[in-house]
This record gives C-alpha cells, structure tokens and sequence, in this order.
C-alpha cells in the first residue's frame, strides 16, 4: 500500500520482434492498472539496411512519424556488436540504442567489456537443464547503463 491510499497492481506487458538483419522492429506495450487496460503504446521502425536513418511510425498512443538516426543499433544489433568487441579484446563502447519502450527516444549505451572467462569458469546461472551448455562457453562480464 501506499501512503497516500489503497494499493494499486501494475502489469505491463512489452512485445518486441527485431528482424535478423537490423531493418525492422515492432514495439507494443500494454499497461493495466488494477487489471484495466491504462495505456497502449504500438509503434515500427523501418529502414533499408542496418546502417541508415530509419522511418519510425508510432501508432498508438497517438499517430505521429519520426526519423531514427543511422548511428541507433537495435537491442539484438547492440549484443551482437558487444560480443564482437568483447572477442576482440576491446573493453568499452558508447552506442545508440533504440528499442521502442521510451516512443520515438533512443537511449546511450555505455558498456564496459570485463576480462575473458575461461569456458568452465563461470558457472553462476548455470542450474537449470537448458542453461547448462553455457557452463561450456568462454564469456566475459558486461555492465551497460543507459543515458537519455
């Protein structure tokens, strides 16, 4: 409970699909307060190759068109691009990341790349059946903050 009043229950619900070749991403977001739909958000970015600005198209809440700059990575783009630097030995980045759940903003991913695991070294998270095959891979720890 509050302490201005009753208790009040939040679900938000968020689909994202991302294409594999980093033209398109769909967002929808859902929000019930106290099992009643709150708020609806939908929105799609479109653009010819990975690299270019992409046309944006928010649908609900209100219809409204922007432009993605060229530089925004999609959320599976940006790991990708943090495994390939981790592999290379580098230990930091500073990317555009946009993954739809703040509308038309894309956000500052600040990464710092930790040292090389070893495969076998890290086990932590490894307990249940379908992660176990990780316990066999090389990795490296990740801190990402993100900055407006």
């Amino acid at each position: 409970a509050s302490s201005e009043g009753a208790a009040r229950l939040v679900d938000t619900q968020s689909t994202t699909y991302e294409s594999r070749d980093g033209t398109r991403l769909d967002y929808a977001e859902k929000s019930y307060a106290n099992n009643k739909l709150d708020s609806e958000t939908r929105l799609q970015i479109a653009r010819e190759s990975k690299d270019v600005e992409g046309k944006g198209d928010i649908k609900l809440p209100e219809a409204k068109s922007f432009t993605l700059e060229k530089a925004a990575k999609f959320p599976m783009q940006h790991q990708l691009h943090m495994m390939d630097l981790a592999a290379a030995g580098e230990t930091h980045d500073a990317s555009v990341v946009f993954d739809g759940s703040d509308g038309d903003k894309a956000m500052k991913a600040i990464t710092f790349i930790g040292k090389l695991r070893a495969a076998g070294q890290e086990v932590r998270g490894t307990d249940a059946e379908p992660a176990k095959v990780l316990a066999g891979l090389k990795s490296w720890p990740v801190t990402v903050s993100y900055f407006d």
